[in-house]
């Protein structure tokens, strides 16, 4: 991620939702908050479609890609949206978005998402950790979803270091 050429309202504004959405998914897999999960999900998906309509349209140079991206994330927040909600269409707004983002990465090829320009030993380090730290959430999801055990400290393990990871990660973009 290039943190530095965005300020830091720009990074909170995307960053709170995020937040918001994460704690709301985790409080329901937990079964935590009798119901505050799903208010926090919709209210940190709702503000995340808001907050990238903001930024959207205050971009002045648009591509396509950006077109992309902007229907990519309004699919994809009212395709969760729906689907928490129990409202008709939330399978359809998936593979809508689903397409889309196969269509983004078809015309602007794999560089752009996961280029050679970004391949830096500390660039390449910094997503092996991510992709470690989303596997032991997903295995935490997936041993709480079967009820095999040990689901509660890989899923607490995984969003722990996952969240260290993410502040390392901005200090050390903040530094540079």
């Amino acid at each position: 991620m290039e943190w530095k050429k965005y300020s830091t309202l720009t990074k909170i504004s995307f960053a709170t939702p995020v937040f918001i959405t994460f704690l709301g998914f985790f409080l329901t897999i937990q079964n935590w908050g009798s119901g505050y999960g799903g208010i926090l999900i919709l209210s940190g998906l709702t503000l995340l479609a808001i907050a990238y309509c903001v930024r959207f349209f205050n971009k002045r140079d648009r591509i396509t890609l950006d077109y992309l991206k902007l229907f990519f994330v309004l699919s994809w927040c009212a395709g969760r949206i729906f689907k928490l909600q129990h409202w008709p269409f939330s399978r359809e707004l998936g593979w809508i978005s689903n397409s889309i983002f196969l269509l983004g990465v078809i015309l602007c090829g794999y560089d752009y998402f996961f280029g050679k320009n970004k391949a830096e030993t500390r660039t390449k380090i910094s997503g092996l950790l991510q992709i470690a730290f989303s596997g032991l959430i997903l295995t935490g999801v997936f041993f709480k979803l079967t009820r095999l055990p040990l689901g509660t400290p890989f899923l607490i393990a995984g969003v722990l270091c996952l969240f260290v990871w993410f502040v390392f990660d901005w200090i050390d973009e903040e530094k540079e």
